[in-house]
């Protein structure tokens, strides 16, 4: 088998000249009805179909040709949560590398199907059996940890039967991921949003490798930001104000809006990176947290008749204070250089 020859041109699929002894000059053995010509059309030769590169592919159109010029197959892919099935689909008439359809389509797929159970799962095995229809090969199955898949081994196999599908045999490619819950003990309601802050955290990083050269940014985001001062009870992740040295818990959706600010170009390389918006969004919180413990503390302290007023003063970038009785949480995400902070007071 020449898998060097499909690794560029795709598009040629010439097989080579055969090599046939001259039987006319060994008059002392028998001719047997001529059976090499009848031989090579039940098995070909094992010339290797070259892969569609994941640029070139259609998605939706048809590779099927009765003289295939390019290999292609059928994966069927299975997630399980806890070893019960979460969902199954079958993708047909695949023609790109399985590495390539697991980096570009199917890793998103999953990490979006594990992250709408609102749970915290992580990564626990992936199984990949492949098989061809044809009574002389045998089903490979390969066992990995958590989605640490050798893709070179088991493409290797898997375009090794390639030259099958000149006689109509078809490969099969059967991916199991399966994921398994993490903290499943009794916790407080903190602590189990901190979980699953963790476990989206973990999908991200295990199911969306980087492809390319540049830092995925929920790896950008988590690095950064993840508090590492002993003293700090805000974490695992926090920012911490460069003025007043402050630490703020950062949640779940404060980190999802930050990732967003990167992907949009936002630079993020430390805490003075962080956009104004969501400074904005932390000092408001960060006030009516306080505000409710005020009021916890104070309840019962003062004279039935007596009335307690609380003002709440929200910093800004220039120290100042601003007195509102609401803060609205919605704000749309900016970089930190592009506007001063803003309020919306309702």
């Amino acid at each position: 088998m020449d898998s060097d020859d499909s690794a560029t041109d795709w598009s040629s699929g010439d097989e080579p000249q055969r090599k046939h002894r001259n039987v006319a000059s060994s008059p002392s053995q028998p001719i047997r009805g001529a059976r090499p010509p009848q031989r090579s059309g039940l098995r070909p030769a094992r010339k290797t179909l070259p892969l569609v590169p994941y640029k070139d592919w259609v998605p939706g159109q048809s590779y099927e040709e009765h003289s295939p010029v390019c290999m292609h197959y059928i994966m069927e892919w299975k997630l399980t949560l806890n070893k019960k099935t979460a969902a199954k689909q079958t993708e047909d008439n695949l023609v790109v590398a399985p590495s390539d359809f697991w980096n570009e389509e199917l890793a998103s797929k999953i990490a979006d199907i594990v992250q709408s159970t609102g749970k915290s799962y992580k990564a626990d095995a992936t199984t990949i059996a492949i098989s061809v229809n044809d009574r002389s090969e045998r089903d490979i199955t390969k066992h990995f940890k958590e989605l640490q898949i050798d893709w070179p081994v088991v493409e290797k196999q898997h375009q090794g039967w390639s030259h099958l599908l000149r006689i109509g045999k078809t490969v099969r490619v059967n991916v199991s991921f399966n994921y398994m819950e993490s903290g499943k003990t009794g916790r407080t309601a903190g602590r189990g949003a901190t979980a699953i802050q963790l476990g989206e955290r973990d999908t991200r990083l295990d199911a969306e490798p980087v492809v390319s050269g540049a830092p995925d940014a929920w790896r950008q985001v988590y690095t950064i930001l993840r508090c590492l001062d002993p003293p700090c009870d805000r974490g695992p992740y926090c920012w911490q104000d460069p003025d007043s040295k402050k630490h703020y818990k950062l949640m779940g959706h404060h980190l999802r809006s930050l990732v967003k600010s990167v992907q949009q170009g936002c630079k993020l390389e430390r805490h003075d990176d962080v956009p104004q918006d969501i400074r904005t969004q932390l000092y408001a919180e960060e006030q009516q947290h306080l505000h409710r413990k005020r009021k916890r503390q104070n309840s019962g302290t003062y004279p039935s008749g007596q009335p307690m007023v609380i003002n709440k003063h929200i910093p800004t970038a220039s120290g100042q204070a601003l007195t509102s009785p609401n803060i609205s949480g919605s704000h749309s995400v900016t970089c930190a250089s592009s506007r001063p902070a803003s309020f919306n007071i309702l």
